[in-house]
C-alpha cells in the first residue's frame, strides 16, 4: 500500500475518533458512514448510485429476471427516476464492482 493510502487511513480514523469524542458517541460502523458523508468523503449522489447498483441484482431476482420490473421497483423504493436508474446501472456497475480480495495492511 502506498504512503498516501496509509496516511489517509490513519488520518480518517483519528479524525473519526475525535469526531465521536466531541459528540460523546461510541464509534460504530453506522456512525462512520455518517461521518464520511458529513465530511463530504462520500456524497449523497454516490450513496444513491451505490445503493441502486448493489440492490439491482437482488431486485432483479425477485422480479424473475425481468429488467423493466426490477428498474420500476427500484424507482418506487428510492424515488429515483427510471431513466436515472438505467444510467446508474449502465455507467456504475463496473465502477462499484469489488476489486480483488481486500487484504488488511496495518
Amino acid at each position: 500500500m502506498d504512503n498516501t493510502k496509509i496516511e489517509f487511513k490513519n488520518t480518517i480514523l483519528l479524525d473519526f475518533g475525535n469526531w465521536c469524542k466531541s459528540k460523546d458517541l461510541e464509534p460504530t460502523n453506522s456512525l462512520f458512514i455518517d461521518y464520511l458523508e458529513n465530511r463530504n468523503v462520500i456524497t449523497e449522489l454516490t450513496i444513491k448510485r451505490f445503493v441502486v447498483v448493489a440492490k439491482y441484482p437482488i431486485v432483479l431476482e425477485e422480479h424473475l429476471g425481468i429488467k423493466r420490473a426490477a428498474v420500476y421497483a427500484l424507482e418506487d423504493e428510492f424515488l429515483i427516476p427510471e431513466s436515472t436508474i438505467r444510467v446508474y446501472l449502465k455507467r456504475f456497475q463496473q465502477f462499484f464492482k469489488p476489486k480483488k480480495q481486500i487484504e488488511p495492511n496495518y
